[in-house]
């Protein structure tokens, strides 16, 4: 993820705020719909705004011979999205469950983008959210047979060297460890370990819970006849982790250069360092390698019993150092900039998801203890992601199938079930029943509506309710088209998809389309690069709006491992 502005000269920025003219995301039609898709025997909603005052015919009308498939009338609402100002009325034709291909019309308004309707609607946009994790591999030849056209040669196949230091204007280095492979971060090249057990908590809870529904075809190399391809990819990712790892159990944060590379990854000749260890990663670590032991026990036992292995050495580490390590966390060191740091000055919830996680997997007693101790620090809330992962460790404690203190579950669940109500309050108040507030669209936002949507159903499981889906439903749906935008935010899926994100490793190939299956940061409220600067300050719109698909809008346009996530597990759960 990238923090900061990178090094551009004037005529780069000139070039970026001419394209940013000609970027700027269309709002036609009116009539927002899912454009993936609708399951046939689930909810359907589309949404459209501005509509004349009083009773509305509208209709969905098949897409081969325009003949009206089921009619309705709506009742034009007052009601005002805060985050548009736009005045948003709900279109439900749940009951309607024909397959097929279709539009909405209403009168004297418009039609809609065509849409399908079939009981496996959602399975290719979720293989193509697992494929994008390919296209972020290093260190391997991505072949066309997997890749197509963008298919490329390996990258940084030479990682890394450790970071001692900085003296007289030159890095101390220090030996080389292989730590080939792994999957990029983000719009950048850094390899990082907090962002991916952010990725991997959704990936793996969704395999632990539903194996049935991660058995979907991925293309993409498997040298495991029996493992899911979804777990394929993770294993890629995993390989990778342990060469992070070090014998005393502490774990590195992240791979990175000393600057911003503008070019294909292949051409990198950047030195590349091993970044020192952290309390953050050393616990973000025990908690995926824990949940990734319980899930690949199935298939891989032996892989599994390395990961639980090198869970265990983490947590230990973390006992035997109980102070935030280094004192106030990470920090990039002289002489390295603009990593996209995944800074945090408190890890404390980074330990207690880790022993929430090794108890839920082992049901030792240790792990127990020390969630009951320190669980009482903290209390859910809106808003967290990857700084503030406490939710998770609630969430994975409850779900333990192992005996737990009574009372304190009970009460856990009641806060758990505030949380969610708040959420729920918090989607009714907006026009497109997203679960943002006008002041949340910020640096992410996509990730924060599809985790927010994740965590709805995790809730669900834990209280043994439904009461949750719509609302789940709602932030799937936003991702997929219904939003102020009327954009698909999954580049390759729908008639107005994203299609220019911010992804360095295709930002140079000289192909002028995406990847399938990205989903970038979303709308941002804040100037935080030079097209999105643009975008507010000569159209000044609301902050659903604040969104310029272009690559170098990094500050809304990026994509990163914990954006795809969230949608993972919705998509997934919805299958």
């Amino acid at each position: 993820m990238v923090h900061s502005n990178k090094n551009m000269n004037k005529f780069t920025l000139l070039l970026i705020a001419l394209a940013s003219e000609f970027h700027l995301v269309s709002g036609q039609p009116v009539i927002k719909v899912n454009q993936a898709g609708y399951k046939t025997d689930f909810p359907k909603y589309a949404w459209v705004n501005d509509l004349p005052a009083g009773k509305v015919e509208w209709s969905v009308r098949n897409s081969v011979n325009n003949y009206p498939e089921f009619e309705a009338t709506v009742q034009a609402s007052d009601k005002i999205d805060p985050a548009t100002g736009e005045k948003v009325t709900l279109l439900d034709f749940s009951s309607f469950n024909k397959a097929g291909s279709f539009y909405i019309q209403i009168e004297n308004t418009g039609i809609s983008f065509e849409f399908m309707i079939s009981d496996t609607v959602l399975s290719p946009v979720w293989s193509a959210g697992i494929k994008s994790y390919y296209y972020q591999r290093s260190g391997i030849d991505l072949i066309p047979e997997y890749a197509g056209i963008w298919a490329r040669k390996a990258s940084h196949s030479r990682d890394a060297k450790l970071y001692l230091g900085y003296k007289d204007g030159k890095i101390t280095e220090g030996e080389y460890r292989k730590a080939v492979g792994g999957w990029y971060d983000a719009g950048d090249f850094g390899k990082k370990i907090v962002p991916a057990c952010i990725a991997f908590y959704a990936w793996l809870k969704l395999a632990e819970w539903y194996p049935e529904k991660i058995n979907q075809t991925v293309q993409i190399p498997n040298s495991y006849p029996n493992l899911p391809g979804m777990l394929a990819e993770a294993k890629w990712e995993l390989d990778w982790f342990f060469s992070m790892q070090e014998p005393d159990g502490s774990v590195h944060h992240l791979i990175v250069s000393p600057d911003f590379f503008m070019g294909p990854p292949q051409k990198d000749t950047y030195p590349r360092y091993i970044m020192p260890v952290t309390g953050t990663a050393t616990a973000d670590f025990a908690a995926a390698m824990a949940l990734a032991s319980k899930v690949y026990r199935r298939y891989l036992p032996g892989f599994a019993d390395s990961c639980l292995a090198a869970s265990k050495k983490a947590w230990d580490y973390l006992s035997s150092h109980p102070a935030t390590f280094p004192a106030g966390g990470y920090k990039d060191p002289e002489g390295i900039h603009n990593t996209g740091a995944y800074e945090d000055p408190d890890d404390r919830d980074e330990r207690l998801w880790a022993a929430a996680e090794l108890f839920n997997v082992t049901g030792e007693k240790a792990y127990n203890d020390y969630f009951i101790q320190n669980q009482s620090k903290y209390r859910l809330r809106e808003y967290g992601w990857w700084m503030d992962v406490h939710n998770y460790a609630l969430y994975s404690w409850l779900l333990a199938p192992f005996k737990k203190d009574t009372g304190l579950e009970e009460s856990l669940k009641m806060q758990i079930k505030e949380f969610a109500d708040s959420l729920t309050l918090l989607s009714r108040a907006t026009g497109y029943g997203v679960v943002l507030s006008p002041g949340q669209y910020v640096w992410g936002s996509n990730s924060y509506i599809a985790n927010y949507g994740m965590e709805l159903l995790i809730i669900n499981r834990i209280l043994n309710t439904e009461k949750y889906t719509g609302i789940a439903l709602h932030q799937l749906n936003y991702i997929l088209g219904c939003n102020s935008l009327n954009l698909s935010f999954v580049s390759g899926y729908g008639r107005n998809a994203v299609s220019d994100p911010h992804q360095s490793i295709n930002s140079y190939d000289q192909i002028n389309q995406a990847p399938p299956g990205f989903i970038p940061g979303g709308p941002n409220r804040y100037p935080q690069d030079p097209s999105l600067a643009l975008l507010i300050k000569q159209k000044n719109p609301p902050p659903a709006k604040c969104y310029v698909d272009f690559h170098w809008a990094y500050a809304c346009n990026e994509v990163c491992l914990p954006y795809n996530s969230g949608f993972i597990f919705l998509a997934g759960w919805f299958l």
